[in-house]
């Protein structure tokens, strides 16, 4: 159960949209398609993919406290706000 939810979540974080189509294997892993280490991604595009996913995980291992992330980020709370803001950064409530 506990690797689904990191699936669901991670595809939340990598998704460029509103809506997120998962596929799996045959042999049951949750691999995505996005998660290839080569996508056509230019290097700005995967540098901005890389930042919004570690931001969305130093944030839930914070418990979504800001003020601790940005300390871990060594990042000010208003650029803090700002990138989850660009980034469209959601806590995923389950």
């Amino acid at each position: 159960m506990r690797e689904l939810r990191n699936t669901v979540e991670r595809s939340f974080v990598l998704s460029k949209g509103d809506w997120v189509e998962l596929q799996f294997n045959e042999d049951g892993n949750g691999l995505n398609p996005q998660e290839s280490a080569i996508d056509n991604s230019s290097l700005h595009e995967a540098l901005e993919q890389f930042e919004k996913t570690y931001i969305y995980e130093v944030l839930k291992n914070t418990g979504w406290n800001t003020e601790k992330a940005s300390k871990l980020l060594k990042i000010g709370r208003s650029t803090l706000f700002n990138k989850i803001k660009r980034y469209n950064i959601r806590r995923i409530a389950f």
